[in-house]
């Protein structure tokens, strides 16, 4: 995953930090929260393996693609994208842009025995997808 979160960070110019984050009922699985300084993608903690590596994946898509979040609230709160559900356009890009860096990882597979809170590990078929256009197909 390092090399994914480099390649965002230079293309951004800032740092990418993935953090697992405690949702519950009604709460987004992911969000990808840009501040002055930082983009932060905050997944579900309590989600399976290839979950997170979706997630992930759709929130930099967010980012690769352009999107604008939205402030939370008043007061100058940092713009937000968070994962709901895909009605408006934005959304549906990037859940495409998910499922298209998903399908190119074809032969990924969960190794058995790995732990849910350990997306480092997953993640490194998302960061051959990203480095070379032509693996999983």
């Amino acid at each position: 995953m390092a090399d994914v979160r480099d390649r965002v960070q230079r293309r951004r110019g800032r740092p990418l930090l993935l953090t697992p984050m405690v949702t519950g009922a009604g709460w987004p699985s992911g969000m990808w929260v840009e501040t002055e300084h930082a983009d932060l993608v905050l997944f579900d903690a309590a989600t399976s393996a290839l979950h997170t590596v979706t997630i992930i994946a759709h929130e930099i898509g967010h980012m690769v693609l352009g999107h604008e979040g939205t402030a939370a609230g008043s007061g100058g709160s940092a713009p937000m994208m968070w994962r709901t559900g895909f009605a408006d356009r934005e959304e549906h890009e990037a859940e495409v842009f998910a499922t298209m860096v998903c399908a190119r990882m074809a032969d990924y597979r969960i190794p058995a025995g790995s732990a849910q809170d350990d997306p480092e590990g997953l993640m490194d078929r998302l960061r051959a997808v990203l480095a070379d256009p032509d693996v999983g197909g």
